[in-house]
């Protein structure tokens, strides 16, 4: 749940900024091909153009999570810009992740997703940092008539946490709260 309340306190902070609510059909095709590619149980819900130097477009999916890109269509990260998580980012750039080939994971990685999600494809990994863990590999795993789970692992490949995406509307209410409570602060 922080996750989310952190990624919508980042998402409100797009909103503050000089951005512009765009249509699908102005993104680039390497931000659409992206999706498709990673992303392929979702749609995009929402797609914004930023001000900002280093991301241009926001993509938010259908299950409510952002997606940065730079004014090529480059994948950047998963919607925390200028979020100075935790101190670990230099100059309040927010998280820098590190995109990894699904083919170059750890055989340490991949043998637990094949022994506790049986039928799951891995669509998309990437470095990044919580604040409790330092480093982590977060591996994005799918399987055909089901939700995407995220799965978190150290940086020697034990697994730590799973992350299941849930739509905005679906969360608790304590937690809807505190986002609408730290949003207006």
């Amino acid at each position: 749940m922080l996750l989310l309340l952190i990624a919508s306190v980042s998402f409100s902070k797009h909103e503050s900024g000089a951005e512009q609510t765009i249509s699908v059909t102005d993104l680039p095709k390497s931000v659409i091909s992206y999706i498709d590619n990673n992303y392929p149980a979702e749609s995009i819900y929402q797609a914004v153009k930023t001000n900002d130097r280093e991301v241009e477009f926001i993509v938010t999916l259908t299950s409510d999570e952002d997606l940065e890109f730079d004014h090529n269509g480059n994948f950047i990260g998963e919607g925390l810009m200028n979020l100075d998580h935790c101190n670990h980012h230099h100059h309040g750039k927010g998280h820098h992740h590190q995109g990894i080939p699904p083919d170059s994971l750890s055989s340490v990685i991949t043998n637990y997703v094949l022994t506790n999600f049986a039928g799951y494809t891995i669509r998309h990994a990437e470095t990044d940092s919580i604040c409790s863990d330092g480093i982590v590999t977060e591996v994005m795993i799918f399987k055909s008539s089901t939700t995407s789970l995220k799965l978190y692992f150290s940086s020697a490949g034990l697994f730590l946490m799973q992350g299941d995406r849930i739509p905005s509307r679906d969360l608790p209410q304590a937690v809807k709260e505190a986002i609408t409570l730290h949003s207006i602060a």
